[in-house]
């Protein structure tokens, strides 16, 4: 048995001198070629060390390199994928025996990494590899751990980090190119059952971003099991927080806490590359928290709390991807939302000092449709259903209130529904639809307001001041079309708008009627006209892109104007013929818009961005004339006829004191002289 423990040590012996020697006795180059024949024969790519060389086996493996350097894909005008300046490996080579790793160092040293897609999107990192000889032996049922002979018991990592490094990524299809440089990453692993850590930091656009990874019990991790793991990142423009547990490899998933902060949006995105073009001031900090959760491809932001600038809300996100396209869902609750920071500044000039189109800012832009096909093709690129809610909503000097908006979007049919609107006292509601799933895209849209305060409104919008009283409106309208001139010349619809209880300020119709000579080149008078009414209301329809309104009208006390017309909205032109009227009626609301009176009618025509509007004193003299007896009678006293113009046509009419006049026969007759008579009721 002594002889036995002697023959046994002294194998013993001799394998150690032998693992010990062998370095020694194989020169250095032989190693070299072995190891570089190895890495071409499993990735292609050719391995050169260039520096010194060492190995060593016992009583650890060590290998010690400089100047080490991976070819790179065939074809690429840069010779190397891989390359570093020093590499520095170290494995106990005793506790392999016992299936523990334990490393004490593993060292890169200024590595350098090129990562390149060619033009035909083939990146260089797939690499061609040998034919891997199939094991006898069978996989552990517990998968590699657990204590059979060979298995995994444990990791220990010592000096394991990587020292100013470089890693470019190279896009040849693109042109798009990023770098990542002075990177700095270390890692502490005292065992599998312990916490562990990664700490370091990179250079991206010159600016420094701080990496720590914090965790407790790899092995978790290894076998599938959730662990706890800390996420931070920190930087100049964007600071990130993650708490909570991951379980990995397959399927993945991931439960805790996100918090996301940047002291500003627009320094971020011009820090990324891709700078904010939106006008205004607006998008500073930004600040979203809330609960994430990963199941494989399903990704879930839940009790979300977003803050950019003064605008803050709540509400929750999800994503799937597992379908090939990606589905949306969520809900959003916003604050009051002030959209004024992320508009462009009011340019001065023009009426009531709104912005100055640029047929007044300088050349005129050209007139028409664009014929230029509409690209509907993202309404494919996913599904969405989507909803917001907005306690208010400020644009310009334009107030709205409480409102709401569903938004679904699938397999290319886009609904958007406007389920509350409040808007200066009263409410509004709509629909529009845009479906994409035919070659020709169709829109359907569908809106109503009622009990909307008009005045403040259109002065807030628009600057407009000319209309008041409280307005109600709808309309349908449908059309189909690949451009924006298809989509005008197929429009079909059909509509009403209705005032009630309000004025057209800016113009006086009974003055126009009273003097219609002068009524159109009188601007003296300005803002302080005003038409006074209890009812401005009227219905439109519209046919293949022709806009027919038939029953526009005014009712107003002694006064009563119809409107009729239309408006060709493919060729941009309108034919309008506005019919004032004054008439001996105090009704207003409810009165009969076609009583008779005295008529100067007026005509809006031409181009809509340069109408003319002229008085029809044409058709007015015409109608006097038929029958000017009746005209002074309906007037009733509601006019105040100028001079004695009315006196002259009851004398020539064969009526009243003062004899019967030139040509009277001493009853009712038409009048010799017509056309004299009705130049001295106009003020000639």
């Amino acid at each position: 048995m002594k002889k036995l423990f002697i023959g046994l040590g002294a194998i013993v012996v001799l394998l150690i001198v032998a693992v010990v020697a062998v370095p020694f006795l194989v020169p250095m180059d032989t190693v070299k070629e072995q190891l570089t024949a190895a890495v071409a024969d499993a990735t292609g790519r050719t391995l050169t060390i260039d520096g010194d060389f060492g190995l060593s086996v016992f009583p650890e493996i060590a290998v010690s390199a400089d100047q080490v350097a991976l070819s790179n894909a065939p074809g690429s005008a840069d010779a190397h994928m891989v390359k570093l300046k020093e590499l520095r490996v170290a494995l106990q080579v005793m506790p392999l025996l016992g299936g523990n790793v334990k490393v004490d160092s593993f060292v890169l040293v200024e590595p350098e990494i090129l990562l390149e897609v060619d033009k035909q999107g083939r990146p260089n990192w797939e690499m061609a590899t040998g034919t891997a000889k199939p094991s006898d032996a069978a996989p552990a049922a517990d998968g590699g751990s657990g204590g059979a002979p060979g298995a995994l018991q444990d990791i220990s990592l010592g000096d394991v980090r990587l020292d100013r490094g470089r890693v470019i990524y190279r896009d040849l299809r693109t042109g798009e190119e990023q770098v990542l440089s002075d990177i700095n990453l270390a890692v502490k692993l005292p065992g599998l059952d312990d916490p562990f850590s990664v700490a370091g930091d990179v250079t991206w656009n010159n600016e420094k971003i701080a990496l720590t990874v914090d965790g407790r019990g790899l092995r978790a991790v290894l076998e599938g099991q959730p662990s706890p793991v800390k996420v931070a990142v920190d930087s100049k423009h964007i600071n990130l927080t993650f708490d909570g547990q991951v379980q990995a490899p397959q399927p993945l998933k991931v439960d805790g806490t996100l918090d996301v902060k940047s002291p500003s949006i627009r320094e971020l995105a011009a820090w990324t590359g891709n700078p904010v073009e939106m006008a205004g001031t607006g998008l500073g900090p930004f600040d979203l928290s809330g609960t994430v959760q990963v199941r494989d491809q399903a990704y879930a932001f839940n009790s979300a709390k977003l803050a950019i600038d003064s605008i803050s809300g709540s509400g929750d996100f999800a994503v799937d991807m597992s379908s090939g396209k990606p589905s949306l869902k969520g809900v959003l609750a916003l604050g009051e939302l002030d959209l004024n920071p992320y508009l462009p500044p009011e340019q001065a000039g023009g009426d009531n000092g709104a912005a100055q189109p640029a047929a007044q800012a300088g050349e005129r832009a050209p007139a028409g449709w664009s014929d230029e096909p509409i690209d509907m093709s993202g309404l494919h690129a996913a599904n969405v259903d989507f909803k917001l809610q907005v306690q208010g909503i400020k644009v310009r000097d334009l107030k709205i209130g409480e409102s709401a908006v569903n938004t679904v979007l699938k397999d290319g049919r886009l609904q958007v529904d406007l389920a509350q609107l409040k808007l200066y006292e009263g409410e509004g509601k709509g629909s529009i639809v845009v479906d994409a799933r035919r070659k020709v895209p169709t829109i359907e849209e569908t809106f109503s307001l009622t009990g909307v305060q008009a005045a403040p409104i259109l002065h807030d919008a628009a600057k407009f001041d000319r209309i008041e009283g409280t307005a109600s409106s709808n309309f349908t309208m449908r059309t189909r079309g690949g451009s924006e001139r298809a989509l005008v010349r197929n429009l079909n619809g059909q509509g009403a708008v209705k005032f009630l209880d309000g004025a057209i300020r800016g113009i006086n119709v009974a003055a126009m009627v009273r003097n219609a000579t002068t009524a159109f080149l009188d601007k003296s008078a300005g803002d302080t006209q005003k038409t006074d009414f209890a009812e401005l209301s009227g219905t439109f329809v519209i046919r293949n892109g022709l806009l027919d309104n038939q029953d526009t009208k005014l009712l107003s006390p002694l006064l009563r104007v119809k409107g009729l017309g239309k408006v060709d909205l493919p060729k941009r032109t309108v034919n309008y013929r506005v019919e004032p009227k004054l008439v001996a009626s105090l009704k207003g609301q409810g009165g009969e818009s076609d009583k008779s009176g005295l008529m100067i009618p007026f005509l809006i025509t031409g181009p809509w961005d340069e109408p003319s509007v002229k008085p029809d004193l044409t058709a007015a003299v015409g109608d006097i004339a038929k029958d000017p007896a009746k005209a002074i009678e309906n007037l009733g006293g509601a006019v105040k006829v100028p001079g004695n113009v009315g006196e002259t046509l009851k004398k020539s009419l064969g009526g009243g004191s003062g004899g019967s006049g030139e040509g009277s026969s001493g009853g009712s007759s038409p009048i010799p002289d017509a056309g004299k008579a009705l130049k001295k009721l106009f003020g000639d």
